[in-house]
């Protein structure tokens, strides 16, 4: 995986939030678990990537910006994926949002 991917995913006690993949990233991992309290984020072992609570997704998209560039984004409804670069400009499918 190049590019960090985000899309919606039910978490504990059903609350809304954030399923994230992300290349691996020491520095990533460690702003993100410094930002995020522990109570809204969890780190899913077996699928290999982390859920993070709703209520944080403008700090989410800044820190995924800020490590790798931009990330994408997948539509719940559609499963279309949008790809979110570090001047806030929307792609899909090659095309400009």
């Amino acid at each position: 995986m190049d590019v960090p991917r985000i899309e919606l995913y039910p978490g504990p006690d059903e609350r809304d939030g954030w399923r994230v993949e992300t290349p691996y990233s020491d520095a990533w991992r460690e702003e993100m678990k410094a930002q995020v309290p522990s109570r809204d984020r969890r780190w899913g072992h077996l699928g290999k990537f982390w859920w993070i609570a709703a209520e944080h997704f403008d700090l989410l998209a800044y820190l995924l910006i800020r490590h790798f560039g931009g990330y994408e984004l997948v539509d719940d409804d559609t499963g279309e994926i949008t790809y979110v670069d570090h001047e806030g400009a929307r792609c899909m499918q090659g095309r400009l949002l």
